[in-house]
């Protein structure tokens, strides 16, 4: 599922207002997952959240943005195939885990959450993935974030 142009209306925003639009874009578009996010990497303060905010520029925002509309849809094109190539390896039937392209605050590349609903989720954040290691590298991270979520369910399944 992809839900990542939600992040970059960020850019409509002047930076002393990005911490609102986070608060907002935390309540209104994904009032699950993020707070689960927060929770994960220790975001337990507008403070916190703030910094990692801070962390971002606007030009780096702003190419991201442009690499995704023009490149993403070719890579997540691929990532689905070998995804696919590797569904008995996955398990991919027993539905264990969920993928979401979410942007988030960069921090990793993807992080692994358990929701009430929907079970074990993998949000893949392109602002983490470009950080990281740069947006061609998206199925790479896809592959071992698949490979995560589902040891981490089968661990939960025993």
């Amino acid at each position: 599922m992809e839900r990542s142009e939600h992040f970059f209306e960020i850019l409509r925003y002047d930076k002393l207002e990005w911490l609102d639009f986070w608060k907002e874009y935390r309540t209104k578009k994904f009032p699950v997952v993020v707070p689960l996010y927060e929770k994960r990497h220790g975001l337990t303060s507008d403070e916190k959240i703030l910094e990692a905010l801070n962390r971002l520029t606007r030009p780096f925002l702003d190419r991201l943005y442009q690499k995704l509309k023009c490149d993403f849809p070719q890579l997540k094109q691929e990532a689905v195939k070998e995804i696919s190539k590797r569904q008995t390896e996955l398990e991919l039937s027993k539905e264990r885990f969920h993928m979401m392209i979410i942007g988030l605050l960069g921090l990793e590349p993807y992080t692994i959450v358990q929701t009430p609903s929907r079970g074990i989720v993998v949000l893949l954040d392109p602002v983490g993935i470009e950080k990281k290691a740069g947006l061609d590298n998206f199925i790479d991270f896809v592959l071992e974030a698949a490979f995560k979520a589902k040891e981490l369910s089968n661990s939960m399944n025993q």
